[in-house]
């Protein structure tokens, strides 16, 4: 059986076996493991670019486009993107690290791999 260490929106513990998302008891994984896993996904979702969650204007297509630009101009106005390129590049060496933490804890039984 595979074990997926991914977040996506809501994913609490962010593992996901073959049934889809579940959680760290299924697997019998320590309380701090736990734990990790879900600081780790908080991170994530406090990631998220504000533009994904802007959605006023969908289905008008100018107004759609007007909003894409605003954020572009404003990302590359502040660094913002750059920020978030450094971030991810760190939540990936989290998620890597945390699921050489679960492979360690669950055991040869399971497949472990980090999917972003």
């Amino acid at each position: 059986m595979e074990i997926r260490v991914m977040w996506d929106y809501g994913a609490g513990e962010c593992l996901w076996g073959d049934e889809g998302g579940t959680d760290g008891e299924e697997f019998g994984l320590s309380d701090g493991l736990r734990r990790d896993l879900r600081a780790f996904g908080d991170r994530c979702e406090a990631n998220v670019p504000p533009q994904v969650y802007d959605d006023r204007w969908t289905g008008v297509f100018l107004m759609q486009t007007w909003v894409r630009w605003k954020y572009a101009i404003s990302d590359l106005r502040t660094g913002a993107a750059r920020q978030r390129r450094r971030d991810f590049e760190e939540l990936r060496r989290v998620g890597e690290d945390l699921a050489r933490r679960v492979q360690e804890e669950v055991g040869p039984a399971y497949v472990v791999r980090y999917q972003h």
